[in-house]
């Protein structure tokens, strides 16, 4: 699938994604808890293929090097971090008995976590929930993403959190040999660390690309905006 397809057909099914999020808000961890639930909602889709369409043979903690690179224990992570595996899990759970799917702990358990540091310095965790989510949280701006393996490969795992009404910091994972992106073309880059990427961009539609033509990803930030109803 051409990647404007394919991103198309994820804006159109991201309207149906959203209604969920009401529902997972009774998850009683705070913020934190939030935060899985939006991720869950936006980005729990599609899958099951690589970019070619095969297949997929390989668990998600075996696709991306983070972690290999930063390998960490559950009760190795501060109590925020700690609270976030807990609803990340929760929200696993919750996602798959809605989908009338096996609800096992083996499909909600943390199979690999990571440790690493973002490009500014801060504490971002990586973890793999089964064999094929993959979830990641800065623990200081408190912003993250889940989603299957399918979205992350084809770099179309993210959340954009708003900063006030003109912009938004947005968080996502890309796959390994991703090491930067550029914003619409040539508006500026964003580096890659570890999988994981960071940025706060204007309220407007963005596009990332990257030196594999396969990754190309639309940002609907003026979308987003339009539904914040702080600002309208």
């Amino acid at each position: 699938m051409e990647p404007r397809t394919r991103n198309r057909q994820f804006l159109e099914e991201r309207k149906t994604r959203m209604s969920l999020i009401s529902r997972h808000k009774l998850l009683s961890l705070g913020a934190l808890a939030l935060l899985a639930a939006i991720a869950f909602a936006v980005a729990m889709n599609g899958g099951g293929q690589d970019r070619a369409g095969a297949t997929t043979v390989q668990t998600v903690a075996q696709q991306f090097r983070v972690f290999s690179q930063g390998a960490a224990a559950p009760d190795s992570l501060p109590e925020k971090a700690q609270q976030w595996l807990a609803s990340i899990q929760g929200s696993q759970s919750a996602h798959l008995a809605e989908e009338s799917q096996s609800a096992t702990a083996e499909n909600s358990e943390v199979s690999a976590l990571a440790a690493v540091q973002g490009s500014d310095g801060s504490s971002i965790y990586v973890a793999a929930l089964g064999q094929d989510t993959i979830c990641t949280l800065n623990e200081t701006s408190e912003t993250g993403v889940c989603a299957n393996e399918h979205l992350a490969e084809t770099g179309n795992a993210f959340s954009a959190t708003p900063i006030g009404c003109d912009a938004y910091s947005v968080i996502g994972i890309m796959p390994d040999g991703v090491s930067s992106l550029s914003i619409n073309g040539g508006d500026g880059t964003i580096p890659v660390a570890s999988n994981v990427y960071e940025a706060t961009l204007s309220a407007k539609d963005t596009v990332l690309t990257s030196e594999d033509p396969a990754i190309q990803v639309e940002l609907p930030l003026v979308e987003y905006a339009s539904m914040n109803s702080a600002c309208n």
